[in-house]
């Protein structure tokens, strides 16, 4: 499985239109579940991303996010992105 250590080691940002790799920074282990806390799954695209990863659909409480989302990675590229520009995580 991913560490975060090997998706720091691995993964980086492709922009459309510039040609380098730009690397990611992998962001602490709260990050995950206070950010879909924050979002809630009224937002399709957290309801989407929670079925996907095959995570319960529900958001648990903030006492048990940690556990709930161990497996999950945040992360962001480390410089930013040129507005309206196509990005991939590779």
């Amino acid at each position: 499985p991913a560490t975060p250590a090997s998706v720091a080691g691995n993964a980086y940002c492709a922009v459309k239109g510039i040609g380098e790799k730009i690397p990611v920074e992998v962001l602490a282990a709260d990050v995950p579940g206070k950010l879909l806390g924050e979002m809630g799954t009224d937002n399709w695209n957290v309801r989407n991303f929670l079925e996907s990863a095959g995570l319960p659909a529900a958001i648990p409480p903030a006492a048990e996010r940690a556990k709930a989302y161990a497996g999950v990675t945040a992360l962001k590229c480390r410089r930013p992105l040129p507005p309206g520009t196509d990005m991939a995580l590779v």
